[in-house]
């Protein structure tokens, strides 16, 4: 990483840019495919702006079911300002269909989703969405933090997350200029930076009416020169390091077959494991932990059932899967033999 003198400017992000962001978002506006883009400290605070932004009784907003809080914080401001919102089905584009042909719609309707969802395992079918949207010059905002990174362009055999690692728009092949990504660069860059991702007209607008802007803390000289690093290793190495991961996936998949233990998640890093008869999802967590592995307990956004999630990197060893692998499966075995509850 470059060397920083001091960590801030000392000034909201309205009065200085920091030297060398702009270059960081013109990368990751390439990389996403989209024409320009700009930094924040989080998805909450571009969330918060955006549709702080959005005209008031000029449009209803359509929201995923399963939409990750962080936007939906964003569509209840929205909300809280007057805007309509509804919901569809998680990944339903004739629930979204019928949604908007019940709403009586006299002004663009925008849809809210995120790019992939870790707990199906599935990409949002963004294709469908633009093409109900393209009747009614809708907008498309799309959560794609869990995609940047990870998923890229033309996937294959030889490439299983495709190439670039530029998100959901660059793997299902797809442009738009009335499409909106906010992702953060937390999950597979590891920088505590989040980018908005659009047409020009649309980020210069709303870089000018952003509040958070003026009355918030900008990014960090090191999270920015972090971000610097974090791309120029994604160049480097990315795609080496994607099929690496893909690699130790499938590892774990296999020493799983045939198993009891049925994880979710498809080829993603981010998998999930339910509860079993005799041995609910909190009881796997205190085995996994009590073998000195830490998963994450969490709740279904469907459901509200727990699962025990499983986050892969490319930081582990194929030990490492191993490991995990044999902890699950002792568990289960030890589960269904003694009648725990």
């Amino acid at each position: 990483m470059r060397a920083w003198k001091q960590l801030t400017s000392g000034k909201p992000t309205a009065l200085k840019m920091l030297p060398g962001a702009l270059a960081v978002a013109a990368d990751l506006a390439a990389l996403t495919g989209s024409d320009a883009a700009t930094l924040s400290r989080s998805t909450l605070h571009l969330f918060w702006d955006l549709f702080d932004q959005w005209p008031q009784r000029s449009s209803v907003i359509c929201a995923d079911a399963e939409l990750y809080e962080t936007g939906m914080w964003g569509v209840e401001r929205a909300a809280y300002r007057g805007v309509r919102t509804l919901r569809f089905k998680h990944y339903d584009p004739d629930s979204l269909a019928g949604v908007l042909s019940r709403s009586n719609l006299r002004r663009a309707p925008v849809v809210v989703a995120d790019g992939f969802c870790p707990s199906c395992g599935r990409a949002a079918p963004i294709p469908a969405y633009l093409d109900l949207l393209k009747a009614n010059k809708g907008w498309l905002v799309i959560d794609d933090t869990q995609a940047l990174g990870i998923l890229g362009q033309s996937p294959g055999r030889e490439a299983p997350f495709g190439r670039g690692g530029g998100g959901t728009l660059r793997w299902c092949g797809v442009t738009g200029d009335r499409v909106v990504t906010i992702s953060s660069l937390a999950k597979a860059f590891g920088v505590p930076v989040a980018v908005l991702s659009g047409p020009r007209e649309f980020v210069e607008r709303f870089n000018r009416l952003s509040r958070t802007r003026v009355h918030c803390s900008g990014i960090s000289y090191v999270d920015l020169h972090a971000a610097e690093q974090a791309l120029a290793f994604n160049e480097l190495a990315g795609d080496r390091t994607r099929v690496y991961l893909a690699q130790l996936i499938t590892r774990l998949q296999a020493k799983l077959a045939g198993s009891k233990v049925q994880i979710a998640g498809g080829f993603f890093p981010a998998q999930s494991l339910a509860g079993l008869p005799g041995l609910p999802a909190p009881e796997i967590h205190r085995r996994l932990e009590s073998a000195g592995l830490q998963a994450v307990l969490l709740r279904d956004r469907g459901s509200g059932e727990p699962r025990v999630g499983i986050l892969l990197t490319a930081l582990h060893t194929p030990r490492d899967i191993d490991r995990l692998a044999a902890a699950l499966l002792s568990a289960v075995q030890r589960g269904s033999g003694d009648g725990r509850t």
